[in-house]
């Protein structure tokens, strides 16, 4: 049947992540992860095959049906944990894709694939990243920590194994709210900046064509 890895709780183990199935007398505990009083703090589960993947107490782990394949990703070195940031994990196809902070707050793009781990790129520090999904890799929207500086879009593509510029932006100083693959091109939102007044209160929605000209929709 259907399954999924949630936090579910019971008056033993507390709040700890479970295997939830269609059929509630199959779902069962992964694993009493915190032993002591406090609960698992567990975020962004994805699916790749067989394999879950899902973020808990800030490190990346892993498990499969059985609950004996639970294990955290121990090949992420100690000092990177997974960031906080909105959108910090996304799955395209066959490959996962994430962004970790350390204490400096440099800010990493991983991607893991069949299982294998790999260190793509790193950010310089105190900025942010998005990630979107990609039909070929992984959008990676970088907003530096100067807010009237330009934000760019990147397109890593998993094929190449190269970083293509596909945005740079800074003119209006709207930053980028999501976006869309689409056949006539790529489809993106910029959202308000209130703090600028004017126009730029109001969402954009444009279109970045096949050929490289942009469209303003709205």
């Amino acid at each position: 049947s259907p399954s999924w890895i949630m936090t579910a709780a019971d008056t033993q183990t507390g709040q700890e992540p479970w295997l939830v199935t269609t059929a509630p007398l199959h779902s069962k505990l992964l694993k009493d992860i915190n032993t002591a009083p406090a609960s698992a703090n567990l975020k962004q589960v994805q699916q790749l095959g067989s394999t879950w993947y899902f973020v808990l107490n800030s490190r990346l782990w892993a498990t499969q049906a059985d609950p004996a394949t639970l294990h955290e990703i121990t090949e992420l070195p100690q000092e990177e944990h997974i960031s906080f940031n909105a959108q910090s994990m996304v799955k395209s196809q066959d490959t996962l894709y994430f962004i970790t902070e350390n204490e400096e707050k440099i800010h990493s793009l991983w991607q893991i694939t069949a299982g294998q781990l790999k260190r793509i790129k790193s950010f310089p520090a105190s900025g942010y990243i998005w990630l979107f999904p990609s039909h070929q890799g992984v959008y990676v929207a970088y907003y530096p920590p100067e807010t009237t500086a330009d934000w760019t879009l990147e397109l890593w593509k998993n094929q190449t194994q190269q970083f293509t510029t596909v945005l740079k932006k800074g003119e209006d100083q709207r930053r980028l709210a999501t976006l869309l693959e689409t056949e006539q091109g790529l489809l993106y939102i910029l959202e308000p900046n209130y703090a600028l007044g004017g126009e730029l209160v109001a969402y954009k929605l444009v279109l970045h064509t096949q050929e490289g000209t942009e469209l303003v929709l709205k």
